[in-house]
């Protein structure tokens, strides 16, 4: 069916007061890109293009026009998912209006598979940087999205996801029945979306020491990929057959024994779960007689550097990386290890230093060809990437009425929500984590040049196993006490 353009939609739309959107200034567009999108822009080669990919799974029957409808109000809260890239002289890469849009929507009425769509390349330079596929099952409806990881991060995709459901929500509520309520965004507030420190502060003293120490320890200590048992492959042109990730679900109780763990060991859930990544890594390797003992692993953690400031800001990058780099044979002193863990993570987290990865691109593409150099260099960069949205609930900034814990939006139910992070040359794995309905969620993609289907789900499977053994030895020895 052809597509409306998106200029339909804002009058097609009946939406409560708190839709409100501040309009952008005449001036916003063009806006420049900031070091953190140039860099994802400069990191999109075609066979591992900067594309992360969420997915909801919803129950009822979706309404196709009310659907498109509520895309087309979220994309008018979001501008930057409907803008391209292009060249402004004077500014260089600037988001710019894309002439005459077409709604970003796939609909498949097959009830097929999803077949790795993190495969498809978005290129911002000739088009948005959104995609939506729609999929129709039994009893379930799989709505994909796409993004490109210029266009927003992960946590600014589920802003957008959220505000599309509570759109859709108000316009298919039934009279008298509790409805979604969105936020009101300022779109003006893109123009400081690469600031870093509040207006007036700065780094605190010893900050530029430690980005020396830690870009020396990192340019000494060069990862290790995961171990492939088979030489990489060319994919065929239509793709892999793999499905976009691969996901696990854990119940309540197993998430109540990882918080049991954390609170005992005096630290966060997360660094249990890097904790187990880190041993999965070593448990693959063995398991393909790759163990090096002395060889280095390393896990990219994903870091928002959304501040009260931000509360009302569209969806965009703010957004920092975390580098923690290990030997493999830490793995086997674990107490040890997850100290050191919590002790990096928390230093990072809490102080200056979380923001030294995007302060350090704002010089370095100073020097012309150094970063295009960096990402294009045939090196590993991290052996895999492991990203935590929390609580998908909070990162939905619509409210939405629950059902079992569920957000309903209305005449369908939020079931589940899946994701990936886009996997790197030689970064071989990303794993992405949430919380929904008390659930925890973990989803993995795989090279899937490196890997078969059923290794990906061996690899998937020992991450998983991993953390029912440290949760079930907890909910143990609560249940001894």
């Amino acid at each position: 069916m052809p597509h409306p353009k998106l200029p339909l939609f804002r009058q097609e739309t009946t939406l409560s007061s708190h839709a409100d959107v501040r309009g952008p200034a005449p001036d916003l567009f063009p806006l420049p890109l900031v070091a953190f999108e140039r860099y994802m822009l400069a990191d999109d080669p075609p066979e591992y293009p900067m594309v992360f990919v969420i997915g909801i799974d919803l129950s009822g029957a979706l309404d196709n026009k009310a659907f498109e409808s509520a895309v087309g109000a979220a994309l008018e809260r979001h501008p930057l998912l409907c803008r391209r890239v292009i060249k402004v002289p004077g500014h260089g890469l600037c988001w710019a209006a894309q002439p005459d849009p077409d709604l970003p929507i796939a609909w498949d009425e097959t009830g097929g598979p999803l077949e790795s769509p993190a495969a498809e390349r978005i290129d911002v330079m000739h088009g948005t940087g959104l995609r939506i596929r729609v999929c129709r099952g039994t009893p379930r409806t799989r709505v994909t999205f796409q993004f490109h990881h210029a266009a927003t991060d992960g946590i600014g995709g589920m802003h957008f996801i959220g505000d599309v459901l509570a759109v859709y929500g108000q316009l298919t509520a039934n009279p008298g029945d509790e409805a979604p309520e969105l936020d009101v965004l300022s779109p003006n507030l893109l123009k400081d979306r690469g600031g870093l420190w509040e207006s007036g502060e700065g780094p605190r003293r010893g900050y530029f020491g430690r980005i020396v120490r830690r870009l020396s320890g990192m340019a000494w200590r060069a990862p290790s990929p995961l171990a492939a048992p088979q030489a990489p492959r060319t994919l065929p042109p239509d793709g892999s057959p793999f499905p976009a990730f691969f996901t696990r679900t854990f119940p309540r109780e197993v998430y109540i024994g990882l918080k049991d763990r954390a609170a005992k060991q005096m630290v966060t859930v997360n660094d249990l779960l890097v904790l187990e990544m880190f041993g999965t890594i070593r448990d693959w390797n063995k398991q393909c007689g790759r163990d090096r003992p002395r060889a280095w692993h390393r896990l990219i953690i994903p870091l928002s550097l959304r501040a009260p400031r931000h509360d009302a800001i569209p969806a965009t990058n703010i957004l920092s990386l975390l580098s923690l780099t290990r030997r493999a044979a830490d793995v086997d002193h674990e107490d040890e290890l997850l100290q050191s863990i919590h002790r990096e993570t928390e230093a990072v987290v809490g102080g200056d230093d979380r923001f030294m990865f995007t302060h350090l691109l704002q010089f370095v593409w100073r020097v012309p060809g150094l970063v295009t150099g960096l990402v294009r260099a045939p090196i590993c960069q991290a052996t895999a990437i492991l990203a935590n949205v929390g609580d998908v609930r909070r990162q939905f900034r619509a409210r939405f009425p629950l059902k079992q814990g569920k957000c309903v939006a209305g005449n369908v139910r939020l079931e589940a929500l899946l994701g990936a992070a886009a996997i790197r040359h030689k970064t071989r794995i990303a794993v992405s984590l949430g919380i929904y309905a008390g659930s925890l969620l973990v989803n993995m993609q795989c090279d899937p040049r490196c890997y078969t289907r059923l290794e990906a789900e061996q690899i998937a499977d020992l991450f998983a196993d991993r953390i029912r053994r440290r949760s079930a030895c907890e909910t143990a020895l609560r249940a001894a006490s």
